[in-house]
C-alpha cells in the first residue's frame, strides 16, 4: 500500500498507536506496549464524544517487534500500519538514533501530515546533546528534529519523570485530557487501594485474634487437624507419585505421547486441581508441579508451561517444591525455544539450591544439567561444561546410570560444537550405553542421543550413517510421542536435510511439512531453531521449483537469523539470492550477494567452500545478465573449491555445476559444457 498524504480522522484509524524502536530497545518498547493498552479508560473520558484528537480506546497497538530484514525500503506491512495509526510514538535513545528503520518510519508518519501525533519516550541519552548533527550521546533520530521544534516526551531516565508519570504523560496525549486531571485519578486510585490494605490488615488482625482465641481453648481440636494436614500432605504425595507412574517415560511407548487418552487424563486432573483443591495450596502445588512435568514430558510444551507458572504463584511452598518447579518450567521453556526465560528460571533454581541444606543428589545434576542444556544452545560452550562439570562426580557416584547418561551427553555436546569429534564420540557412546541399560533403547533421552551421533556423522561427511542414526531415531520418537510432536519434529528436520543435500526433495519436502505442523503448536515462531528449519524447507521448495513457497520461507528463516545474530546469516542471504537469479531478478540477487560476502567471510573463515558458493551463485547472476567475462572468472575460481566439498550428485555441487553449463553455453566453450554435462549424470 501507498501512503497519502493527509490528515486522518481518529475515529478512521485501525490503531491507536504504532511503536517506534531499535531493537536494543526492545524491552522498554514492549513496556510501553503493555502499559498504554492495559490502560482503563476512566468512564467520564470514554463518555465525552470523538473529536480529531481524541481516542474512545487505547487498543490495538502495533509494536514491531524486531529490525527490519535488508530490504531498501519499510515493508508493506509496516507501511500500511504506519497509515493506520492515530499517533506513532517512538521510543528514543542513541540506538535508535542510529537506527535507519525507526528515522524512516518517524519521517513517512509525518509525511502524512501527522507531526503533531508524535510522541517520544526517552530512555536513554540527551536530549540536549545535540551541538551538532550527529552527537555520540544524542536520543533523537534526526526525523524527529526536521522542523525545528523538538517533539513533546516523557523522560524515564534516573532522575527524570519516572515510569509512573511518564506513562500519564503519553496516556493524556493520546486522550486529549489534561495530565493533571490523569495525575489526580492516579493520586485517588492509590489513596483507594491503601484503604482498602489497611482495612485488609485490620480484619486480618482481628481473624488472627480470633483464631489465637480458639486455638487456645481448642487444643485437641488443632491436634486433630495437624493430623488430618499431615495425612493430607503424605496422601497428595502418594497421589502425585501415582500420577507420574501412570506417564513415566521408562515405558512411554504405553502412553504413545498425545493419543487421546493421555490427553484427556492430564487435562481433566489440571482441572479438578483447579476447582476441588482450591483451599487447598500446598496438595495443590505438588499435584500441578507432578502434572507439569507429565505435560512437557509429553511434548506438550505449552500446557506444561502454563501449569507450571501457576504453580510457582501458589503461597507457602517448601523450598524443595521450588526448585523442582523452577527446573521443570526451565526445561519447558527451552523446549519451546525461549532461552532467556529458560535461563532465568533455572539460575534462580541454582539459587534455591544453595538455600536448601541438604539437596537432593538427583534434583542437583537435574538443575545444573538443564542450566547446561540451555547455555549449548546460546553457544556459551564453556559455560555449559561448567555447568555439567559441577555435577559430573555426583553423577558417576550415583547408582542411577540415567543421571552417568546426562551429564555424559551433556559434555559431549560440548564436544561436539567445539569440534572435538572424536571426544564427542566417545561420550555420546558411552551416554547412550549408560541410558540403554537404565530403560532400553524405547526411551526420550536414548533417542536424543542417537540424534547426536546423527548430527556427529553429518558434521564429519559421513552422509550414510547419519542418515541411518536419524531415522532409527525417527522410529523411536513416532513410538514413544505420536507424529505431531516437536521431538519428532526435530529428527524429521535433520534427516530432511540429509536427503535435501542428496536432491530427494519429495522425502525432504513432506518431512519438513510436517514438521511445521508440530512446530507451530508448541514452539515459538521467533525461536532460533527455526532459522534452520525455513532455511531448509525453502531450498526443498526451491528445488521442487516452487519458488513463491519458497521465497516466503527464505524471509522467514532470514528474520529468525537477523533476531538471534544466526549463524545462518549469511548463507540464507546467498540462498535467497540464488533464488532471485532463478526468478529472473537479477539485480535483486546481486545486491543481496554484496552483502552476504562479508557476513559469510567472517563467519566461515575456517569452511572456504562457504565463501565459493557465494562467488558461484554470483557467477550464475551474473550469467543471467550477460556479463560473461566476471561470471567466467567467478567461476573458475569457486567451482574446484566447491567441487572438493559437494560431489556432482549432491545439491551444491549439482547447482554448481549447472551454473557452469550455462555459462559456457553462452561462451560456446562445448569441451567444458560436455565435461560438465557428462559430471551431472555420474550416479
Amino acid at each position: 500500500m501507498t501512503l497519502v498524504s493527509g490528515e486522518v480522522a481518529v475515529a478512521d484509524c485501525a490503531y491507536a498507536a504504532f511503536i517506534s524502536y531499535n531493537h536494543q530497545d526492545r524491552k522498554w518498547a514492549q513496556w510501553l506496549h503493555r502499559a498504554i493498552e492495559n490502560f482503563s479508560i476512566p468512564r467520564d473520558i470514554v463518555a465525552q464524544p470523538l473529536t480529531r484528537r481524541s481516542l474512545h480506546q487505547l487498543k490495538p497497538v502495533f509494536i514491531d517487534r524486531a529490525e527490519l530484514p535488508t530490504s531498501a525500503d519499510l515493508a508493506a506491512s509496516v507501511r500500511e500500519a504506519l497509515e493506520k495509526s492515530a499517533y506513532l510514538l517512538v521510543v528514543c535513545s542513541p540506538d535508535a538514533v542510529q537506527s535507519r528503520w525507526v528515522n524512516e518510519e518517524i519521517r513517512l508518519f509525518r509525511s502524512l501530515g501527522r507531526s503533531h501525533r508524535v510522541l517520544c519516550l526517552i530512555v536513554a541519552g540527551d536530549p540536549a546533546a545535540l551541538s551538532g548533527a550527529g552527537a555520540a550521546n544524542d536520543c533523537f533520530p534526526p526525523a524527529l528534529r526536521e522542523g525545528g521544534a523538538d517533539p513533546l516526551a516523557a523522560d524515564v531516565r534516573p532522575g527524570m519523570d519516572g515510569r509512573r508519570v511518564a506513562r500519564l504523560k503519553l496516556l493524556a496525549s493520546l486522550l486529549a485530557v489534561p495530565l493533571d486531571s490523569l495525575v489526580n485519578r492516579e493520586h485517588a486510585r492509590r489513596q483507594r487501594r491503601l484503604v482498602l490494605i489497611a482495612g485488609a490488615a485490620i480484619f486480618g488482625c482481628l481473624v488472627l485474634a480470633v483464631l489465637a482465641l480458639v486455638a487456645l481453648y481448642s487444643r485437641d481440636e488443632a491436634q486433630q487437624q495437624r493430623r488430618i494436614a499431615e495425612q493430607r500432605s503424605l496422601t497428595a504425595q502418594r497421589t502425585a507419585d501415582f500420577l507420574k507412574s501412570l506417564f513415566a517415560v521408562s515405558d512411554p511407548s504405553e502412553a504413545r505421547g498425545r493419543t487421546i487418552t493421555a490427553r484427556e487424563v492430564l487435562d481433566r486432573g489440571a482441572q479438578q486441581i483447579k476447582t476441588q483443591l482450591r483451599n487447598e495450596p500446598a496438595m495443590r502445588a505438588e499435584l500441578a508441579t507432578t502434572l507439569g512435568e507429565v505435560y512437557t514430558g509429553l511434548g506438550l510444551l505449552q500446557q506444561g508451561t502454563q501449569l507450571l507458572s501457576e504453580a510457582q504463584s501458589l503461597p507457602a511452598q517448601p523450598v524443595a517444591l521450588a526448585v523442582r518447579q523452577a527446573v521443570a518450567l526451565g526445561e519447558a521453556q527451552f523446549g519451546r525455544g525461549d532461552l532467556p526465560a529458560a535461563l532465568t528460571v533455572l539460575n534462580r533454581a541454582v539459587a534455591l539450591l544453595a538455600k536448601t541444606p541438604h539437596p537432593d543428589a538427583g534434583m542437583r545434576i537435574r538443575v545444573f544439567a538443564a542450566l547446561g542444556d540451555v547455555q549449548v544452545a546460546m553457544e556459551d560452550y564453556a559455560a555449559a561444561r561448567t555447568s555439567y562439570q559441577a555435577v559430573s562426580g555426583a553423577a558417576a557416584a550415583s547408582a542411577d546410570s540415567s543421571l552417568v547418561s546426562r551429564v555424559a551427553e551433556g559434555l559431549a555436546e560440548c564436544d561436539l560444537f567445539e569440534k572435538n569429534y572424536d571426544a564427542a564420540q566417545q561420550g555420546f557412546e558411552r551416554a547412550l550405553a549408560a541410558q540403554v541399560a537404565a530403560s532400553g533403547e524405547l526411551h526420550p533421552r536414548a533417542a536424543y542421543i542417537l540424534n547426536n551421533l546423527g548430527s556427529l556423522a553429518y558434521l564429519r561427511g559421513n552422509r550414510n550413517a547419519a542418515e541411518g542414526y536419524f531415522r532409527r531415531t525417527l522410529a523411536i520418537d513416532s513410538k514413544l510421542f505420536g507424529e505431531r510432536n516437536p521431538e519428532v519434529a526435530a529428527t524429521r528436520e535433520n534427516l530432511a536435510r540429509v536427503l535435501l543435500e542428496r536432491r530427494q526433495f519429495t522425502e525432504a519436502r513432506t518431512l519438513l511439512r510436517e514438521s511445521l505442523a508440530a512446530r507451530s503448536v508448541e514452539v515459538l515462531d521467533t525461536d532460533e531453531q527455526m532459522a534452520f528449519f525455513y532455511s531448509n524447507l525453502a531450498l526443498a521448495e526451491m528445488g521442487m521449483r516452487g519458488y513463491p513457497a519458497a521465497l516466503a520461507m527464505f524471509s522467514k528463516g532470514l528474520r529468525s537469523a537477523i533476531l538471534h545474530q544466526h549463524r545462518l546469516h549469511g548463507p540464507i542471504l546467498t540462498d535467497l539470492a540464488d533464488l532471485e537469479c532463478r526468478m529472473g531478478r537479477y539485480q535483486a540477487g546481486l545486491d543481496r550477494l554484496v552483502e552476504a560476502r562479508p557476513i559469510v567471510t567472517a563467519r566461515y573463515a575456517d569452511d572456504p567452500w562457504r565463501t565459493a558458493h557465494v562467488d558461484n551463485v554470483r557467477a550464475g547472476c551474473l550469467t543471467g545478465f550477460g556479463r560473461y567475462p566476471e561470471a567466467t572468472r567467478l567461476m573458475a575460481s569457486s567451482l574446484p573449491i566447491i567441487l572438493k566439498k559437494w560431489p556432482p550428485n549432491t545439491l551444491f555441487g549439482h547447482d554448481a555445476l549447472e551454473r557452469a553449463v550455462r555459462l559456457y553455453t553462452h561462451t560456446g566453450e562445448a569441451d567444458r559444457v560436455d565435461a560438465y554435462r557428462a559430471q551431472l549424470q555420474e550416479k
